[in-house]
């Protein structure tokens, strides 16, 4: 059965059709990536998964319940297995690394002990290659390693369903193979059912194991990353030669 699965999913802002009639299934364990051209819906379709946005229509079930009719405790309930990693990091700039990681711990278990959250932080920092950056600002971060912070800080959480908005937008080849390589070690690690929105197809194809793609706000199947070489699908097949080729510039 489907962890996460979206039905008939519409929504419109003004007169623009943003999700039309969308559906997708999301399987436990899973790493999804969502692709698709700028202003495509991908990161609308990503923030409906949560329950951020509401759609028009249709259904969108988690856990066996759909969190389109669900409010106050009952949403919040189901949120807390979510945790987003966003496409700017979100890191606080008032506040160090440590208490940025902190920050979600402090405000979800509020009895827990300094040293249960220190050991909490350190272990995440850890995973993410950025224990020993404690005490450091965000201005003196390179935007790897905000990226890794922001990665540190949702799985802090212990999320059960992970979302990345974009998260190798703006960085270096090299940076982007160690964010690729983290999102895989944190579901390895973790158990974790990972959703990634992105256009950089090199980060699909090292990190997910299906693909799908939103195109004029319908949802396109796209299989394993290995079948979009031989795909049919024009629409598809053109997104992903043309990603090839300005890889290959």
């Amino acid at each position: 059965m489907s962890l996460i699965k979206l039905e008939n999913i519409y929504k419109k802002f003004g007169v623009q059709q943003v999700l039309d009639g969308v559906n997708l299934s999301i399987e436990k364990g899973e790493t999804l990536a969502i692709i698709g051209n700028s202003g495509c819906g991908k990161s609308v379709l990503l923030k409906h998964l949560i329950g951020l946005l509401q759609p028009d229509s249709g259904e969108i079930m988690v856990y066996d319940k759909d969190i389109s009719k669900l409010t106050g405790p009952e949403l919040d309930t189901i949120r807390k297995k979510f945790a987003m990693v966003f496409q700017g990091s979100a890191l606080f700039d008032s506040l160090n690394v440590y208490e940025n990681v902190s920050f979600g711990l402090r405000r979800v278990n509020k009895d827990l002990s300094e040293g249960l959250i220190k050991n909490k932080v350190e272990e995440v920092l850890d995973t993410v290659g950025m224990l020993g950056s404690e005490y450091k600002m965000p201005s003196a971060l390179s935007g790897g390693m905000r990226k890794r912070v922001g990665l540190a800080r949702a799985i802090a959480m212990d999320p059960e369903i992970l979302l990345y908005d974009e998260p190798t937008t703006g960085l270096d080849p090299v940076m982007s193979r160690v964010i690729d390589d983290l999102i895989v070690k944190s579901k390895k690690l973790l158990g974790l059912t990972s959703v990634v929105v992105t256009h950089d197809m090199t980060s699909v194809f090292r990190m997910a194991d299906r693909v799908v793609m939103v195109h004029e706000g319908k949802m396109i199947e796209g299989g394993k990353p290995s079948d979009l070489v031989n795909i049919e699908n024009p629409i598809l097949k053109n997104f992903f030669t043309s990603s090839v080729a300005r890889t290959a510039d």
